[in-house]
């Protein structure tokens, strides 16, 4: 469920506004340009009701830029929300999104800044028959 959300997510965030800022990496290489964006951390907790099993599913995004003003990693930051507010089916899982539950842009030195978004998915299975 966690692998096919993280593509998920880098396939949302591969869009040419995203694209013509940063790159989307799961991992850094070493020859990164900045400024970037990682998928981050998941954290998935059992979401079950009566009639349904499911998880709730916590993803974290981080953007590093290299400029000495915040302007250019708030704009990602916004980017990239309007990019994952979506609900969505991949296999047997309908995945809700539920909400932001956090933005934040902290300064790492004088010319590394740190963005982090959290989005917080619902994802339930899909019954057959």
């Amino acid at each position: 469920m966690l692998y096919n959300l993280q593509r998920k997510i880098f396939e949302m965030l591969n869009i040419e506004e995203i694209k013509n800022i940063a790159n989307t990496y799961d991992y850094i290489p070493e020859d990164a340009k900045l400024p970037y964006i990682v998928i981050g951390e998941d954290r998935s907790i059992d979401y079950n009701t009566k009639t349904a099993k499911g998880k709730e599913i916590t993803t974290t995004i981080h953007i590093w830029c290299d400029k000495r003003g915040s302007l250019q990693t708030k704009k990602l930051l916004g980017l990239i929300e309007k990019a994952l507010v979506k609900d969505f089916q991949i296999e047997n899982y309908i995945y809700e999104y539920k909400t932001t539950e956090f933005m934040s842009v902290e300064r790492e030195t004088i010319e590394l800044l740190h963005g982090t978004i959290q989005i917080i998915y619902r994802a339930w299975e899909v019954q057959n028959g």
